[in-house]
């Protein structure tokens, strides 16, 4: 059965036993800091991209298949981005965005080929549904709603193909996680601006919909203004997401601790001025932003 870890760049190194990977991420945070160039948005999030992707080589085999679904699912931000490129014809914009992905070659050789964008996601769309049918028709999903109605897809894809592996405890609970997070800035905007379409209509249940509504009037009485501003909301919400994996890397589980290492990195990189995207998307970033 083909798996996540597959969809990842291929690497024939054995990696290191755990407790020697877990001594080495205690000595490079403080490195990652300083390696973070501040003000710099597009240098700080390919900084990232190269330390996710040297933590997921170091990685024993066992390591990366338990959470390879955690990467691959912060690398749809690099498929997000390559693909938005690609849309526009940005060749530029598009290599600069593989050259820091995780993505295996399959992918950007698909994302890199000469053919009309139709075609390239028919090819894209036939590849991925290799892994899970969720993936498929992706080219129409675009032609009937653009590029935000394709990453939909995309998402929906990938949480089909999850939903299918043998996922830990913690990789699920931290996958559950990221998607509330998700859900309850797309919530925010929707209850902001109205929006007639908002992208909350995947397989999630009304009675989910109104927790979640629940949720953001809870934290707005606690800080009055914060659903009004999604990047306070955005910014609150990683800071609880970083605050519960410390407590869960507590356990002293490899896993868990690597879990948090992942948001730290990434509280990292937002302190130093970034969304993590380079500054030639402009106004997408936002929308982007709220997706994962």
């Amino acid at each position: 059965m083909r798996k996540v870890v597959d969809l990842l760049s291929e690497t024939r190194r054995d990696g290191y036993p755990a407790e020697y990977l877990l001594a080495r991420l205690r000595a490079r945070q403080t490195g990652f800091i300083n390696r973070c160039p501040s003000g710099r948005a597009e240098e700080a999030w390919r900084e990232l991209q190269k330390e996710y992707g040297w933590l997921f080589r170091q990685m024993e085999m066992g390591l990366r298949i338990e959470l390879a679904p955690i990467f691959f699912y912060f690398e749809l931000r690099n498929l997000f981005t390559a693909l938005r490129f690609r849309a526009g014809e940005d060749r530029s914009g598009l290599i600069a965005t593989l050259e820091a992905s995780m993505l295996n070659a399959p992918i950007k050789s698909i994302l890199n080929g000469e053919q009309t964008f139709p075609a390239m996601l028919k090819k894209l769309s036939a590849y991925l549904g290799r892994y899970d049918e969720g993936f498929e028709g992706l080219r129409e999903a675009w032609q009937s709603g653009g590029i935000r109605n394709l990453e939909t897809a995309l998402l929906k894809g990938f949480t089909g193909l999850v939903s299918r592996e043998r996922l830990t405890p913690a990789v699920r609970k931290f996958l559950n996680r990221l998607f509330e997070r998700r859900n309850l800035l797309l919530l925010a905007k929707e209850k902001r601006w109205q929006l007639a379409d908002s992208l909350i209509k995947d397989r999630r249940s009304n009675d989910n919909r109104r927790r979640l509504l629940h949720r953001l009037n809870r934290l707005e009485h606690r800080k009055a203004g914060i659903v009004d501003n999604p990047v306070s909301l955005d910014n609150f919400l990683l800071q609880q997401l970083a605050h519960e994996s410390r407590k869960m890397a507590g356990s002293g589980r490899v896993a868990v601790t690597i879990l948090s290492y992942l948001i730290s990195c990434r509280q990292i990189v937002r302190d130093c001025g970034t969304k993590g995207f380079t500054d030639r998307i402009n106004d997408s970033r936002t929308a982007m932003e709220a997706n994962l």
